[in-house]
């Protein structure tokens, strides 16, 4: 199989909408119990699931012997968006990448590639499915973006990010744009408050730009910002129909896969503070998201006392009408239907020593 094959996307009935998190290393009953909600279609890991590469792979055995479809998700860019340590390469920031691509494009291509390589190779041996990275954002001022960032160049960062991605692919991890039409276009932080942007069409497409040319050779998901473009929607790019349907069908000439970033964040759930967390559920579905990550991670209390599952059971689960709820975009990737690279040893230790010749942090 081709290193650059684009994944195939597939309707598939049992596939939710949903991906959630988990409490600790374990999987509680009570998890295992809504995983198999078919409104549930993914996990995303976190620094307290994990302890070491044995306890996380029977972790992931464990959510896929319970639903094999499953999606096992994580941040796992590198730099300090690193959420597993003990056992992995430590992965260099995109920051640290870009600042050697100013200096020798060819080497920052090359190191791009390898790290995504080696982040492909580790996730692949654990059974992750799908990784939220790279993060095709132009560099700016940013507390949230800093070091998570190739370049403020459209064109560094296309190129990177194709080299990145192609590192990842050539291991059968899916990767994810983010963070959809450009977080560079904002200093603040959507995952403590409302951001909202005045830049026009054309001053924001010098970021939305990056993804088109990205995706126009990946078709891969891409995941959407919670920010809110006062001249282009009266919504948050999460919830805007204009967003996901009338700009994504005239700039990537179909409807990509979206995610939206995570629901349970101030950047969106401010913005209705007369709507239940069901409703903006529902709307960030039915206007153009195909899944939609919701975490108990803003509330580490809910986590410390392992009541996830009881709030996802409480706000969503037991809500939700499956026969009622019809989603404008549910083309929803079938794992059964893609064909995954394997990744090669000798290639994955020549990354590890190619990206730790040259970088060190």
């Amino acid at each position: 199989m081709h290193a650059i094959q684009l994944f195939l996307f597939l309707m598939k009935d049992n596939k939710g909408y949903l991906i959630i998190n988990l409490d600790t290393v374990t999987l509680l009953d009570e998890e295992a119990e809504i995983l198999n909600n078919k409104f549930v279609g993914g996990v995303l890991l976190f620094e307290h699931n994990f302890s070491n590469i044995n306890q996380i792979k029977s972790l992931i055995a464990s959510i896929k012997n319970i639903n094999s479809n499953l999606l096992i998700a994580i941040d796992h860019e590198g730099g300090r968006v690193q959420r597993f340590k003990k056992g992995f390469t430590s992965l260099p920031s995109f920051n640290s990448i870009g600042n050697i691509y100013e200096k020798n494009p060819n080497l920052g291509d090359e190191i791009a590639y390898h790290s995504g390589y080696i982040a492909g190779y580790e996730l692949k041996s654990i059974g992750v499915d799908i990784n939220f990275s790279p993060v095709v954002d132009l560099s700016t001022n940013s507390d949230v973006l800093n070091s998570r960032t190739f370049s403020e160049s459209t064109t560094g960062v296309v190129r990177m990010s194709l080299s990145y991605i192609r590192g990842l692919i050539d291991n059968g991890i899916i990767p994810t744009l983010k963070h959809y039409p450009g977080h560079g276009t904002v200093t603040g932080d959507t995952h403590t408050d409302l951001m909202t942007c005045s830049m026009s069409w054309e001053e924001i497409y010098e970021h939305l730009v990056v993804f088109e040319k990205i995706y126009s050779k990946h078709e891969i998901p891409i995941m959407t910002s919670h920010i809110q473009f006062k001249k282009i929607s009266k919504h948050p790019v999460t919830t805007s129909s204009e967003w996901l349907y009338d700009i994504a069908r005239k700039v990537f000439g179909k409807y990509p896969f979206f995610i939206s970033d995570d629901l349970e964040m101030i950047g969106v759930k401010k913005h209705y503070p007369e709507l239940s967390k069901l409703s903006i559920l529902e709307k960030t579905l039915s206007e153009g998201c195909a899944m939609a990550i919701v975490t108990t991670m803003q509330d580490k209390k809910i986590i410390e006392e392992k009541r996830s599952y009881l709030f996802y059971k409480n706000e969503y689960l037991d809500k939700l009408n499956y026969d009622n709820f019809q989603p404008r975009n549910i083309n929803l990737p079938c794992l059964h239907e893609l064909s995954y690279n394997r990744g090669d040893m000798n290639t994955y230790h020549k990354s590890i020593e190619v990206v730790g010749r040259h970088i060190k942090e």
